[in-house]
């Protein structure tokens, strides 16, 4: 393109009805700003040579070009992408059909950043899982919605978008974008739209109830949750340990799971012979994000498992424990590794 610059502003004739769409998109596109190729664009009849996606892109930079546009060419994406970028656009999206070339996923993307065009939007073409996406950003719109279209899985992954009420802030934002559209559909009132809930799986549950408690009164399928499915949902929701009768079934990676983040539990493992199994990146991984297993780590013997590269991970973040080093390493760390650990150590101290 510089050599058509060159070319203009040196006077040297160019050869503009030679131009394919993707020489003309360059030079409108790139050089746009010059002025350059407008006139002959219009002479050589260079914007119906661009194809739909050219055309998006170029309006999406430069809206004033839109009455040049060949609207015909646009297709359902392009539609509504450029409506995301320039709303204005609205007016030839009315005039030459694009709201109807546009699914329900276009066009709720659309609408949600973009909710001043709302009068524009066919919420029939809207599926459960376009609902799911629109109304966790746009909430005050719920009576619109036909929730018969969820399936469980829409309805899970709704519920768990949604902000959970153990964070105040989210939860007060979401309330006032729902009082925004006049329709207080806060949690409990989404709950009673559900007419899924006999179908949720002890799957399900336990994936709902991680981010959403407030949903625990409606669970019928505690006693059906598999014991992995307890150690995760305890891990986030530690007050629903009580309810847990799969304790006694919880194998190493239950543990791991609630141990790290609610070592409260700890009295309820009776037995330990799991940790026999780990492997140094398995010690590495749980002394590291929770110190009440040094203990076991000596007495299983899990610092000898250590390789060279797991002690210098955790020396760096834990160069207290130079002692368990020293006394229990099977390995010898090398020279560059001891003065990384050294250097970041010093570095700390500074601090």
């Amino acid at each position: 393109m510089n050599t058509i610059i060159e070319a203009l502003e040196s006077g040297k004739p160019i050869a503009w009805e030679k131009f394919d769409g993707d020489i003309w998109f360059d030079t409108l596109f790139y050089h746009y700003s010059h002025q350059y190729a407008l006139e002959p664009c219009n002479v050589h009849n260079g914007w119906e040579k661009l194809e739909g996606l050219q055309w998006r892109l170029l309006l999406e930079h430069y809206p004033e070009l839109l009455e040049k546009c060949c609207w015909k060419k646009l297709e359902a994406e392009d539609w509504g992408s450029l409506l995301q970028a320039v709303p204005k656009a609205a007016s030839y999206c009315d005039q030459y059909n694009g709201w109807e070339k546009m699914d329900g996923a276009i066009l709720a993307t659309v609408i949600q950043l973009q909710p001043q065009l709302i009068s524009h939007c066919d919420f029939s073409k809207f599926s459960g899982n376009d609902w799911k996406e629109f109304l966790a950003s746009l909430p005050q719109y719920a009576d619109r919605c036909d929730f018969k279209k969820f399936s469980v899985k829409d309805w899970i992954e709704f519920f768990s978008a949604l902000p959970s009420p153990d964070v105040p802030y989210n939860w007060e934002h979401f309330q006032h974008r729902c009082a925004e559209g006049g329709a207080q559909m806060l949690s409990a009132s989404y709950a009673n739209r559900c007419d899924k809930w006999d179908e949720f799986q002890p799957m399900n549950w336990a994936v709902l109830l991680r981010s959403q408690p407030q949903f625990a009164d409606r669970c019928d399928k505690w006693d059906q949750m598999h014991p992995l499915d307890w150690a995760q949902l305890i891990r986030y929701q530690p007050q629903f340990a009580d309810r847990c009768d799969k304790w006694d079934q919880f194998d190493g990676d239950c543990w791991q799971q609630v141990l790290i983040y609610q070592p409260q539990f700890w009295n309820r493992c009776k037995d330990w012979s799991w940790l026999e199994t780990l492997e140094g990146y398995d010690w590495e991984y749980v002394v590291e994000k929770q110190l009440a297993f040094l203990p076991k780590c000596d007495q299983y013997d899990g610092w000898s498992k250590f390789s060279s590269y797991h002690w210098k991970i955790f020396l760096k973040k834990y160069p207290c424990f130079w002692d368990r080093y020293k006394k229990f390493a099977s390995v010898k760390l090398s020279p560059e590794e001891l003065a990384y650990i050294q250097e970041k150590t010093e570095s700390e101290e500074k601090e």
